[in-house]
């Protein structure tokens, strides 16, 4: 259930502690943590996004396609 963030491509160092579980409401169960992310992990991702938008646009559609499905799975 826990695994490392990552922002631009580099682990965030985040202690256990940092996490929080994400509750299944039909089984009142978590099935997964997340990172409540601070203010700064925010101004880096979107640093990182904003760095990143013109490769990502300039990149076909089709790959694109291929990148986002290898991250949903």
């Amino acid at each position: 259930m826990y695994t490392t963030p990552y922002i631009n491509g580099a682990p965030l160092e985040a202690p256990p502690e940092s996490f929080t579980d994400v509750i299944n409401p039909a089984s009142g169960r978590p099935f997964s943590r997340v990172l409540m992310a601070r203010p700064e992990h925010m101004t880096s991702a979107i640093d990182a996004a904003y760095a990143a938008k013109d490769i990502w646009g300039r990149t076909l559609a089709a790959e694109r396609e291929l990148i986002l499905q290898r991250a949903a799975d």
